[in-house]
């Protein structure tokens, strides 16, 4: 993790999303369920497996733009599949 950083913090063109979304794919597993239109927007519906296996969530449920590639909602999961938190509309 040190090198991907420093790799990057060296260059003068760091993008803390970019990192951020290099550390995140070691933490979960990611699946394409669907294209779905929220609040008007397009988003791909993306399904996140926690590879921790102490995680306190069994999947999250994302919906991201596909014009801004950010999150518009965020549903959490926990064992036998029941919502937990939900962040978004």
């Amino acid at each position: 993790l040190t090198y991907i950083y420093s790799k990057y913090i060296n260059t003068g063109c760091i993008h803390i999303q970019y990192i951020m979304y290099i550390l995140m794919q070691h933490k979960y597993k990611y699946k394409y369920l669907r294209d779905e239109v929220l609040d008007g927007k397009d988003c791909y519906v993306i399904q996140n497996t926690p590879v921790y296996e102490y995680s306190g969530y069994t999947k999250q449920v994302e919906w991201v733009s596909k014009e801004i590639h950010q999150p518009l909602k965020l549903v959490y999961y926990e064992e036998f599949w029941e919502i937990v938190d939900a962040i978004g509309r």
